[in-house]
């Protein structure tokens, strides 16, 4: 029997989720807010985008280690981009959606990286048939 997934994780993916949805509704308030002038590549974008972290997501409570990775790397460069959205003028929502999110990326990022989500990653990863033996 498989360890349910701790407490850690379950508040990452909600903390991502919604930081998903915050940015979803940003871009698209950013998007409106272009005088109508929406292109192809702006609404292709924000699909691959969105497509991108929710796959991620589904994979990291699936228990995919590698997930897990790829969304850290990912909000490593993300996080410090969208901080900095402040410092853009632009419409103040947009400003302060870029430091909620950010904030939020980065506490569901910590909350992926603490012991006991690694542990639970770690379990999994054993589990998994074909998968190496863990050394001692």
């Amino acid at each position: 029997m498989s360890t349910p997934r701790p407490w850690t994780v379950n508040l990452a993916i909600g903390v991502i989720a919604a930081t998903l949805t915050i940015w979803l509704v940003g871009q698209g308030w950013l998007l409106v807010g272009t005088a109508g002038i929406v292109s192809i590549l702006s609404i292709a974008s924000l699909t691959l985008g969105f497509v991108t972290i929710a796959g991620l997501l589904v994979l990291i409570a699936l228990g995919r280690n590698w997930a897990r990775i790829t969304f850290v790397v990912l909000a490593l460069v993300g996080v410090p981009g969208a901080a900095l959205g402040i410092l853009i003028p632009s419409y103040g929502i947009s400003s302060l959606a870029a430091v909620v999110t950010a904030s939020m990326t980065a506490t569901g990022t910590i909350l992926l990286l603490l012991p006991k989500s690694n542990a639970w990653f770690s379990e999994k990863r054993s589990r998994r048939p074909g998968a190496a033996p863990e050394s001692p």
